[in-house]
Formats: structure tokens, C-alpha cells, sequence
């Protein structure tokens, strides 16, 4: 038994001490969160602005400048626990996407109640929230994200094939 502990910690240490070389060499955050990836030694980033033209994006929230809005992440969320109330880990880096399921979970809630997620959402400076689908962005939501500063966009794709092409695009 006292061996099988031994073991056990052991084990665990091993962990700690991989997770902590893995979070130096990408720059991920303690806690959960991934940081900044880097690319060769350097940081990768994409402009905000080359992304919305390659993917065909139209812009709901015109008044917000995005020519010095960069992505640093290469992968996308779908906010749908954090839509529950649940940030545990939330990597705000991200492009969040809006698909179906999210904006019908949203037009269950009661309207001041998805509007406070939502603000909650925003509130961690993610670089974007694109709707899929075409899914029509409503005027308070595009209010709350022109105070917070959040560029909002709308994709005539479906979510999936969208989330597909933008990953595929942002590993390249």
C-alpha cells in the first residue's frame, strides 16, 4: 500500500515537471488556459482584418476599428459552456463561433440574462465572435459589443464547415 502511494506520487511528479517544461516551450498559462503560440521562436499571430477577408465575413460592428486586432491562437470555441455560465479555463484568445446550437440556447434564456452572459463573454476581450449560419446578430448584443469592443461578424457558412476552413487556414 505504502509502495503503491510512493508510486502514485511519483508518477504525479513526473506530470508536474511535463507540464511545466510544455508550459514553458508554448507559452501556455497555469490553470488551464493556453497562451500565445509560438511559431519557430516567435510569436504567431494573424491579423484580424486578413482572417474577416479570407473567410468572406461580413462586419456587424462596422464603428470598431480591427486593423490592429491580432490572433495569437490557432484554434476556435464554441462558447456553449461559458453561454452556461461556466469560464473554468475559458481561453478568451480564441475566435469564439455562434452556431445554431449556441444562439438557440441564447433565445431560451431570458432576454436579460443572455445579455449579461454575453456581456460576461466580451468582457474577456476575445479578439472576435463570428455567427455562422447567418444567424442575425441582435441590436443589443451588437451594442454591448461595440462598448466592450468586441468585433462582431456573420458567415452564410455552416458552423462546422466554417470552424473547418478557419482552423485549417490558421495552422498554415
Amino acid at each position: 500500500s505504502s509502495r503503491k502511494k510512493e508510486n502514485v506520487r511519483g508518477v504525479v511528479q513526473s506530470i508536474k515537471i511535463c507540464y511545466d517544461k510544455r508550459r514553458k516551450i508554448t507559452g501556455t498559462k497555469p490553470g488551464g488556459g493556453f497562451g500565445q503560440v509560438r511559431k519557430r521562436g516567435k510569436m504567431y499571430t494573424v491579423e484580424l482584418k486578413k482572417m474577416v477577408e479570407k473567410m468572406q465575413l461580413e462586419n456587424c460592428t462596422p464603428e470598431l476599428d480591427i486593423d490592429h486586432i491580432l490572433i495569437s491562437q490557432r484554434d476556435v470555441n464554441r462558447p456553449a459552456l461559458q453561454l452556461a455560465g461556466f469560464f473554468d479555463y475559458f481561453d478568451a484568445e480564441r475566435v469564439q463561433v455562434i452556431g445554431n446550437v449556441e444562439h438557440a440556447y441564447m433565445e431560451k434564456m431570458e432576454k436579460d440574462h443572455g445579455l449579461s452572459i454575453m456581456k460576461k463573454l466580451m468582457s474577456f476581450k476575445v479578439p472576435c465572435i463570428v455567427f455562422c449560419r447567418g444567424i442575425v446578430v441582435p441590436e443589443e448584443m451588437r451594442k454591448l459589443a461595440v462598448e466592450a469592443g468586441v468585433p462582431l461578424f456573420r458567415s452564410t457558412a455552416s458552423t462546422s464547415s466554417f470552424m473547418a476552413e478557419l482552423i485549417r487556414w490558421l495552422k498554415v
